[in-house]
């Protein structure tokens, strides 16, 4: 589905609503465009803002960051959301599951709760005011049915390893008391937090224009096209109503609007309008009374309704469900919209209703003037087929990247998956690289994705479900794991041979990379100055291993990849067998240098930059490993050519040294072929008698010559 560019007439959010003094709210706003940049991120949502962030916090001058803002300043869904930032725990391990396989959904899940771990350290080491509150969260299970469906997914999630630590379990009685809710049959609990969206992205906004990052609102991308001004190297031009800049590197932060730059998503990445409402508490739910937890009322897979209430003004904010069957059709048609102008009174009412029977303090008898329900707003997701963003690099657009399609569930997706692309490395190979991350922040990593225009995609554990389940509007019943894994499986054969194709052809370029698509994890053979690996691998893969061993214990599960290495790397990687390695071999996959580099799990990506001055201690330094993609137990990795480089040359210095110091004995030279050529064969020895060069007479050498004197020739006017 094509999206287009977002409405100019949008509604405002709560969010929005109390950040209107924002004072780069319509910033630059008729300002033109640079001509160049190195790099152009579209969107200034909070994944937008965050990418700026790191690339400043990575070593990149502000000033050579534009950001680009369709509306004002992150105007799109960060600032529209229910402000949860809500990992899922365990419910969607059986769905995951059924898409991506057991180990994937281990993996999906538990990031989830490493995202919540790094919002909170990142909040706590910068001091970031977005009214962030670190609590718990319960999933309140109002029917029979999907009490069964929890039970069943914690048992399986607990069965296949997935650690449930953290998780409590409350039956009826207790659930009641804990929650306030009369019609609680059970819940869970867990660890979980709610934050103020649009002050956070903001926030991020507000410390890149301080290090110099070019912010222009109310600035749309119309189009990127290949520019052609690139002589040496591939340059996009993005272009605006406000002019055109060049770069490099397009960032794509677009999320349910991505298929306006990027068509090859239009079949992935659908639009679908979510709505959420702001509710004046009454009294019984004021002061120390305030809601300490959030809380997810389920009736059904897609049947429920989120609950959040502030603790600095007590407001209670309100999603949707995604499937009641107390709304009609025809409502929910309207959700298949990328028009964030209106909102669905039906909806509205259902959502209201819904949570004054679970929480009877808020029935309308019982409110006032001035309380109840407050304002109601609209904002656009991004569903894909398989329930997984896409992130990383844009295949065939070299220099594009990619951060969309959060299902809804972005806010619980996206700090670990910003911080899979350090700016120095993966996104500017040809800059020195940055410090490395640690495994412990990896995620789902964007590669080649399954079109599965036919299928129909499962609903989403956790927000409103994709296009064609829609108008179910009961409770869930049945087998809902009814994916088309044919229909995956021959979409991703099709694009493999595809890719496979893209790479042959682009051999020749890519002289100076090392793709391997073979090989299981593990540490590496080579040195520390072997050629740059980087590894392709599958989607929705998140590695979350804390080591090498973790790693290591990965590497039986890959199979069916093809290695592909251009002739020239062959015949340097040959020629090196025979050079003594003065470094220590270093796996290019190992989880060890990125930890090593990061002092503690909260530190930043910056760069770790030597003097230019020591040359000698660069020159020694082994090339460092910097993973960037963990997809399928495989991961990508990009090396630092510069480091490479610097030991190349201390070895070619060294080697320089030897042969000055070394005595060359021409009559043992061999030919370059290693067969017999002129008048020396391939062994090195002579194929005819010869004279000695100090005395004239055959069959000795100078250097034996009996009338040597002193070590020194006879005749001193012959020349060596």
């Amino acid at each position: 589905m094509m999206t287009g560019l977002p409405v100019t007439n949008a509604c405002i959010s709560f969010w929005q609503q109390t950040t209107r003094s924002y004072p780069y709210l319509n910033y630059n706003d008729e300002a033109l465009v640079p001509r160049t940049a190195k790099y152009v991120i579209v969107g200034s949502g909070i994944s937008g803002a965050l990418t700026a962030f790191k690339l400043v916090e990575g070593g990149v001058t502000g000033s050579d960051i534009v950001i680009l803002e369709a509306r004002e300043a992150a105007g799109g869904a960060s600032s529209r959301n229910a402000g949860h930032i809500r990992p899922d725990a365990f419910r969607g391990f059986t769905v995951y599951k059924s898409l991506h396989g057991e180990e994937q959904a281990l993996k999906i899940i538990a990031n989830e709760r490493t995202v919540f771990l790094a919002v909170d350290n990142f909040v706590k080491k910068h001091n970031v005011p977005f009214d962030f509150v670190p609590t718990t969260t319960f999933d309140v299970c109002l029917t029979q049915e999907f009490a069964d469906h929890n039970a069943k997914s914690f048992e399986a999630y607990q069965s296949a390893g997935g650690d449930v630590s953290h998780i409590k379990f409350y039956p009826a009685a207790e659930a009641r008391e804990k929650t306030g809710v009369p019609q609680a049959l059970c819940a869970y609990e867990w660890p979980a937090g709610s934050g103020h969206p649009a002050k956070l992205a903001q926030w991020l906004l507000t410390q890149c224009i301080g290090k110099g990052v070019q912010f222009l609102t109310h600035c749309p991308a119309i189009s990127v096209t290949p520019s052609s001004s690139g002589a040496e190297q591939i340059l996009w031009d993005v272009n605006t109503p406000r002019g055109t800049v060049t770069t490099p590197t397009v960032i794509h932060c677009t999320n349910a609007f991505a298929p306006h730059l990027l068509p090859q998503l239009s079949s992935l990445v659908t639009p679908e309008r979510a709505q959420a409402h702001a509710f004046v508490p009454p009294a019984a739910l004021t002061g120390s009374k305030v809601l300490q937890s959030t809380i997810s009322l389920r009736r059904g897979l897609r049947w429920f309704y989120s609950v959040n209430q502030r603790h600095s003004d007590g407001i209670i904010i309100l999603g949707s469900a995604s499937a009641s069957p107390k709304v009609s059709q025809a409502a929910y048609a309207e959700r298949q919209t990328a028009d964030d102008s209106e909102f669905s009174a039906e909806i509205r009412d259902d959502a209201v209703a819904n949570f004054q029977d679970c929480l009877p303090e808020c029935r309308p008898e019982k409110l006032r003037h001035g309380e109840g329900l407050q304002h109601t707003w609209t904002g656009i997701i991004g569903m894909t087929p398989d329930m997984v963003p896409f992130i990383g690099r844009v295949d065939g657009s070299p220099g594009q990247w990619v951060c969309a399609g959060f299902n809804g569930h972005g806010m619980a997706r996206i700090f670990t998956q910003i911080a899979i692309m350090p700016p120095s490395t993966n996104m500017v190979p040809e800059t020195p690289p940055g410090r490395g991350i640690s495994s412990r922040l990896l995620t789902m990593k964007f590669m080649q994705r399954a079109a599965a225009s036919d299928a129909t995609p499962e609903p989403s554990p956790e927000e409103p479900s994709s296009k064609r389940r829609k108008f179910q509007n009961s409770p869930l019943t049945g087998d809902f794991h009814s994916f088309d894994q044919t229909a995956v499986q021959a979409a991703l054969k099709q694009q493999e041979a595809k890719r496979l194709s893209a790479l042959e052809a682009s051999r020749a370029e890519l002289a100076d990379t090392h793709w391997v698509l073979d090989g299981a994890w593990g540490k590496s053979t080579e040195t520390g100055n072997a050629p740059p690996n980087i590894v392709y691998v599958g989607y929705a893969d998140i590695d979350v291993a804390d080591g090498e061993e973790e790693v290591a214990a990965t590497a039986t599960a890959q199979v069916g990849r093809m290695k592909i290495e251009s002739n020239k790397k062959k015949a340097t990687k040959n020629a090196k067998k025979e050079t003594p390695k003065k470094t220590k071999p270093e796996s290019s996959d190992s989880d060890g240098s990125s930890d090593s580099d990061d002092s503690s799990e909260g530190s930043s990506d910056e760069d770790e930059a030597s003097s230019s001055s020591d040359e000698e201690a660069s020159m020694k330094t082994p090339p460092k490993a910097v993973k960037g993609l963990a997809s399928g137990g495989q991961g990508r990795t990009r090396v630092n050519l510069q480091a490479k480089k610097s030991s190349e040359s201390m070895k070619a210095k060294e080697f320089r040294e030897k042969r000055m110091k070394k005595e060359v004995k021409l009559n043992k030279l061999a030919s370059i072929s290693g067969g017999a050529t002129g008048s020396l064969s391939g062994a090195g020895k002579p194929n005819a008698p010869f004279n000695c060069h100090n005395c004239n007479k055959p069959g000795h050498r100078a250097a034996d010559c009996p009338q040597r004197r002193g070590g020194k020739r006879k005749s001193s006017d012959r020349s060596r």
